[in-house]
């Protein structure tokens, strides 16, 4: 898909803090109106939709330390950062949802 149609749509979309595609598509007739006729644009938002709330990308606090009753690997997903340090998958957010203790310890 051109990215002048993909800038087109997203710029339907209103930059408002914690706008979703559901709400938008019922708030924006224009948009709602592509959506549903034209399948490719369809595609485009329904892909979107699937991907909307996921986290871009990966980060490492640099004094943070995530505490488990058990080892890391039994409880979340984790990765190897390029120094070989053990981070979990999840952010801070989740980590502290499942019950893990984040601690930050500066200097």
């Amino acid at each position: 898909m051109p990215y002048g149609d993909v800038d087109r749509i997203a710029k339907l979309v209103p930059a408002t803090v914690g706008m979703t595609l559901d709400k938008a598509l019922e708030d924006v007739p224009e948009l709602r109106k592509v959506y549903d006729n034209d399948p490719v644009i369809r595609e485009l938002l329904d892909t979107a939709k699937k991907l909307e709330g996921l986290v871009r990308g990966s980060g490492v606090h640099a004094s943070a330390v995530v505490i488990a009753p058990r080892p890391l690997t039994e409880i979340v997903p984790v990765n190897k950062t390029k120094n070989d340090e053990i981070v979990t998958a999840y952010d801070m957010k989740a980590v502290e949802k499942l019950g893990l203790l984040k601690m930050t310890f500066w200097g």
